[in-house]
């Protein structure tokens, strides 16, 4: 009879991130909200996951668009997933 840490093996068993993450109140994931994701803002992606990739197990990403009503439910939807922190870089309103 297999018990515990076999059956785990056996069955390829993976914890839910987000059922680990509630209990622990803690995602180990980073929200990056961009106002776009052309040009100079792929750069900064590359540096986020290389140093994310040492320390944290994940990033969401989001893509504002340019637009401050779609960055401003980005952050809301951020703190839903219980993020460990945000790295914004925030949409600037032209007139």
């Amino acid at each position: 009879s297999l018990v515990g840490s076999e059956m785990c093996i056996r069955d390829s068993y993976r914890p839910s991130a987000v059922a680990c993450g509630l209990i622990r109140n803690n995602t180990e994931m980073i929200a990056v909200i961009l106002p776009d994701v052309k040009g100079i803002f792929v750069n900064i992606l590359d540096a986020i996951d290389i140093r994310v990739d040492k320390e944290i197990h994940g990033v969401l990403l989001y893509n504002a668009s340019e637009d401050p009503e779609k960055e401003y439910q980005a952050i809301l939807q951020a703190l839903d997933h219980r993020v460990q922190g945000i790295l914004m870089l925030p949409v600037i309103e032209t007139e």
